[in-house]
Order: structure tokens, then sequence, then C-alpha cells
């Protein structure tokens, strides 16, 4: 979920959202999207877009959060993470429409702790970055966002070793 300080048209170009959330894994040792009964640990963020036309915006998103996985069967991970990505946003409708659905996609790189379960710093890339949400205008300059985002990176990491090359989920 985003609270966006400003609404972009083409007369406020500019946006600062802040951003919180749930992240779930997807990779080698399993999944847990869209489920309560495993990992889910939260993450907190700030974005600056820019409106570049009617249907288009560009933004950069920085977070801070924890992943993790461990379904009680498996040897899991548990990582803070620090990522960022760069998208562009396509709006399917303009921007005097109270409810603004979109679609994004775009880069990234995440930047994985330090901590036991892990040996080293680890800084995987977030190729592609995806996803799709709506907008909701509250006020002319107040919006809040609804937003699933999909981070496909490079590596899976298990007991702190980088296993084989697949496309992973955060």
């Amino acid at each position: 979920a985003t609270l966006s300080a400003k609404a972009q048209t083409e007369d406020k170009k500019w946006n600062i959202g802040l951003h919180s959330g749930v992240t779930q894994y997807h990779g080698d040792l399993g999944h847990d999207f869209y489920q309560t009964n495993n990992t889910m640990y939260g993450f907190g963020g700030i974005s600056v877009s820019k409106y570049l036309g009617k249907y288009l915006d560009a933004s950069l998103l920085l977070t801070r959060g924890t992943l993790g996985y461990n379904n009680g069967t498996t040897q899991g991970f548990k990582s803070d993470f620090s990522s960022a990505s760069f998208n562009l946003r396509f709006n399917f409708i303009g921007p005097e429409y109270i409810v603004r659905p979109y679609v994004f996609g775009g880069v990234g790189a995440i930047l994985f702790d330090n901590q036991l379960n892990f040996h080293k710093e680890k800084i995987d890339y977030a190729l592609p970055t995806a996803g799709a949400g709506f907008n909701i205008k509250l006020t002319p300059v107040i919006m809040l966002n609804i937003q699933e985002t999909f981070l496909f990176t490079d590596n899976d990491v298990r007991d702190g070793q980088v296993a084989g090359k697949n496309d992973d989920f955060l």
C-alpha cells in the first residue's frame, strides 16, 4: 500500500510516495505467495515518480525490509534487505478519473544483509521488476495506491550459498 503525497497531473509532474506492505518468497526452497501459514515479513519504502504523459509515469522506488522462508520441513532462511528499482508505469486511463488502474515494469537490485544465515552481504539483480495496481484519488493532492510487485532475482540462497540460476520471485 502506498500513500502518495501529491497526485500526478500535467501541472504537477512530481510525486513522492510512502510505502509499506508484506514480502513473500517463491524460489528453490518452496513458496508462500498468498499464504498466511508460512513466513510473512514487512517492508517500508519511499518513491519518487515523474509524470511523463497522460498514460505514462517513471518512478524510483527504494525499500527496506525482511525476507525469509521457513515451512517447517526444509531448511529456510531470513535476511533483511534493501532494494531499489526503476520502473515505467502505463496507466490505462487518464488522471481525471478517481480510480486509475496501471501496470509497470523495470529493473532493480536487492542487497541482502550479512546475517546468521548468510556468510557475507549478497547483491542480486532484479530483472525484471513487474506488477500492477490502481490509484484511488482521495483529494486533489493525495492518492491511495494498492500495488502488487514481483521482483525476479538472478539467484536463490540456500545455507548462505548461491544455488543454481533460476527465476525466483519476491
